[in-house]
């Protein structure tokens, strides 16, 4: 994200990109939405820890249309969304109130599923990794199985977007610039793609305006 001074992390969860957002630029802000309750909860938690994170993270309970309808336009510098499009019906409205609430030339960040996505390869990847770092427990392995039946319960719903129909998305959403940063990411599982709202100028008619940095991203992903 650069040095984005304000972000918007936009199905939050537990906090994972929350937390990296924080520690890597030390006068970031971030608002974190989700709706799932008991997931922000362990995020207040983990903010608990640290004074500092927590007083520079505002926390919002709700889906982005509802969490997002009382924030002012142009509010923000940067927008993250990790594996959250692929839940969602309707994901033109979400990425709208996005788009409304980024400032000029602000970027949005997403990870995504697409219709090749393989969850029996991540989930053999999560326990690979889990039994070298001596996890592998009882326990751990009922979470693990469980997980992986509901995902396997939802993977019409994990596969029905592809990369070509998010960057409709995107267009449609009013965003530009749109870039596929990197294919087949976290054990070939996700993309992740960049874009941008339009740049806007005060520079006379027929005069190009210079486009903004190129912004890179170190992404955090999670499924």
């Amino acid at each position: 994200m650069g040095n984005a001074r304000n972000c918007l992390d936009v199905g939050a969860g537990t906090g994972s990109t929350t937390l990296r957002l924080l520690e890597t630029v030390p006068t970031r802000r971030v608002h974190a939405v989700d709706i799932n309750y008991q997931m922000l909860r362990r995020l207040y938690e983990k903010l608990g820890q640290n004074a500092d994170f927590k007083e520079r993270t505002k926390i919002s309970h709700g889906d982005c249309l509802t969490a997002l309808n009382t924030v002012k336009e142009s509010i923000y510098d940067a927008c993250v969304m990790m594996n959250v499009l692929f839940a969602l019906d309707e994901p033109i409205p979400c990425l709208k109130e996005i788009h409304r609430v980024l400032k000029s030339d602000g970027i949005i960040v997403l990870s995504t599923s697409d219709e090749a996505t393989d969850i029996e390869a991540l989930f053999r990847q999560i326990q690979s990794e889990l039994e070298t770092e001596q996890k592998w427990d009882t326990k751990m392995q009922t979470l693990h199985a469980n997980a992986l039946a509901r995902n396997r319960e939802i993977l019409t719903i994990i596969r029905r977007y592809s990369e070509s129909d998010v960057i409709g998305f995107l267009k449609e959403a009013g965003f530009e610039k749109i870039r596929v940063i990197a294919r087949r990411q976290y054990v070939g599982c996700v993309f992740i793609v960049s874009a941008h709202k339009r740049l806007e100028t005060s520079e006379p008619p027929g005069i190009p305006a210079v486009m903004g940095r190129e912004v890179t991203h170190d992404a955090v992903v999670r499924l």
